[in-house]
Parts: structure tokens; C-alpha cells; sequence
């Protein structure tokens, strides 16, 4: 992001943290040419940037290259897993993760909650996430049938 979308302060940051680091070529970011977004863009340019900042990744956790990547101004997040989000400090803190009982399954199991909490219209979970077909009737317009599904002998409309 800081190279392609982002600001040159957010690029000239990222490149000086590399730098700094001592990673093989490094030191190379800090010519003049990489200041030229052209320079970046170029397809020798993008190869050159990938092997140096794959280098620089490749000792790092992705927590610690967000938490620095964030407390230096560059645009960075991680591509978690779910386990990932799951084991989140911040997630678990707000408690975003919550048990709800799946009838269906006998058990509870755990949903994400809203991404966001307002006290004056607090968002609710209305119950487990649906079955698989169980709205078809209602997403077709259709008054749901006696069983709850679709009528013997009907196929798809």
C-alpha cells in the first residue's frame, strides 16, 4: 500500500524502517530512485521491493509488522486466519466472540458479534444462523409451507 496507493511519507517511512533494519538490501531503498512513484511502479521496481521487503518479512510475526507498521503511519493490516481472530487480545477484550445455543446442533457455538456498540440502539442477536434452504420460501415470496420447506414433488421454480 505505501508504495502503490499510499502517501510518499507513508513510503519513505516504510523504506526507512527496512533500511534500519539491516536486512539484506535495505540500504539499496534509500537512493534517490525509489522517492520516483514511476520508479516503484516499474515492473524492475515492484520485483526489486518484493524481494527486499519479503526478506524483511520473513523474520517478523505479522502482530509485530502491523503494530509497527501502524505506530509508524503506513497503511498495514494483517491477512488473519480465523484462529488468528479468535485469539485476538483486542477481539477478546470487547468480548466480540459469544456463545449462542444451535438448536440444531444441541450445542452452543460461537458467533461473531456487531462490529461496532451503540447504547442507544444496541444491535441483538436473534438466534443461530440459519440452515441451509430454511429462507428459501421467504426469499422467493412465497408463505412458508406446513413443514417449514418445500412442498413434496416442487421442484426449483
Amino acid at each position: 500500500m505505501a508504495g502503490r496507493l499510499g502517501t510518499a511519507k507513508a513510503f519513505v517511512a516504510l523504506t526507512e524502517w527496512i533500511a534500519a533494519s539491516g536486512v539484506p538490501g535495505g540500504a539499496e531503498l534509500r537512493a534517490p530512485q525509489w522517492r520516483d512513484f514511476n520508479f516503484r511502479q516499474s515492473p524492475e521496481g515492484v520485483a526489486r521491493f518484493a524481494e527486499i521487503f519479503r526478506e524483511f518479512c520473513r523474520t517478523r510475526g505479522k502482530e509485530e509488522l502491523y503494530r509497527e507498521g501502524q505506530a509508524r503511519q503506513i497503511a498495514v493490516a494483517p491477512v488473519n486466519s480465523i484462529a488468528d481472530l479468535v485469539h485476538d487480545v483486542q477481539l477478546k477484550a470487547n468480548s466480540y466472540f459469544q456463545p449462542q445455543f444451535d438448536a440444531g446442533l444441541g450445542k452452543n457455538v460461537v458467533f461473531p458479534g456487531p462490529p461496532y456498540r451503540m447504547s442507544r440502539t444496541p444491535a441483538r442477536r436473534r438466534g443461530a444462523a440459519p440452515r441451509p434452504g430454511e429462507h428459501n420460501e421467504l426469499l422467493r415470496g412465497e408463505p412458508p409451507s406446513v413443514q417449514g420447506g418445500t412442498e413434496a414433488g416442487a421442484g426449483p421454480g
